[in-house]
């Protein structure tokens, strides 16, 4: 009979955060899969009944990315039955965005659709886009032993696209863009900076932080000007509410 190995979170998908040190001693072992399990009725009726998560839902985010970057890491399935203590799909549910976050075959499925791919298009209405989850379930992750073998040196991938038609279009990248032998250009990173702050803040506020941190002297910039700035920007949002 062939041994299976299971670590289990006994986390926040449980009911506290990851203890880290226990949990990378049990990925010593040789794992074939992690799990969290985490529906229980020890919180008590009102939590079940309402539906409500028994603690905060950051501790969870924290503990999950720990669990999905060693899941992608050592490429083995990470089982999630129920978390937040209620054991529902809605607790579930709210971790899709980590989920999809870490899904190489979602992220190039909107690449492939979008051109691009960033934290933005991680909304809600993409989660639930079925032609992006269909175009998902299209994509394989293998590994390529040469590429392997020259890791960290190369830190990139090969992508190959084949269509309906049998036509094949291959592209390979040695390393990723905006590491620092790969660096972005100023339009690029400025872009990046405007995606990330624009949910929150004013179009002005993206600039005036560029002005400050990119395009002044280091050796003059002050933190009291960015804290500033960001004071700023949040009395600007709450006058718009």
């Amino acid at each position: 009979m062939k041994k299976l190995s299971v670590l289990v979170s006994t986390g926040n998908l449980g009911d506290n955060i990851i203890e880290k040190s226990s949990f990378y001693q049990g990925l010593k072992h040789d794992i074939d899969y992690l799990a969290a399990d985490a529906g229980t009725a020890d919180a008590g009726p009102t939590f079940l009944g309402a539906d409500m998560p028994h603690n905060p839902i950051k501790w969870e985010e924290h503990d999950i990315e720990l669990l999905l970057v060693e899941s992608r890491r050592r490429n083995i399935p990470m089982i999630i039955g129920s978390c937040s203590t209620t054991g529902t799909d809605r607790a579930v549910d709210l971790y899709a965005e980590e989920e999809a976050l870490f899904s190489l075959p979602f992220s190039l499925a909107i690449a492939l659709r979008e051109g691009d791919v960033g934290l933005h298009h991680f909304s809600p209405a993409n989660l639930r886009d079925e032609s992006l989850i269909k175009l998902a379930k299209k994509v394989h992750i293998s590994l390529d032993k040469e590429m392997d073998s020259n890791y960290p040196l190369h830190r990139g991938a090969i992508l190959q696209i084949i269509l309906n038609d049998g036509k094949s279009f291959e592209k390979q990248t040695q390393l990723p863009k905006g590491e620092p032998e790969l660096p972005l250009t100023d339009d690029e990173l400025y872009g990046k900076v405007n995606r990330v702050t624009s949910p929150f803040y004013q179009d002005v506020f993206s600039k005036r932080l560029w002005q400050i941190v990119v395009n002044s002297n280091i050796d003059q910039v002050q933190y009291a000007e960015i804290i500033e700035l960001f004071k700023e920007g949040t009395n600007e949002n709450e006058s718009f509410d």
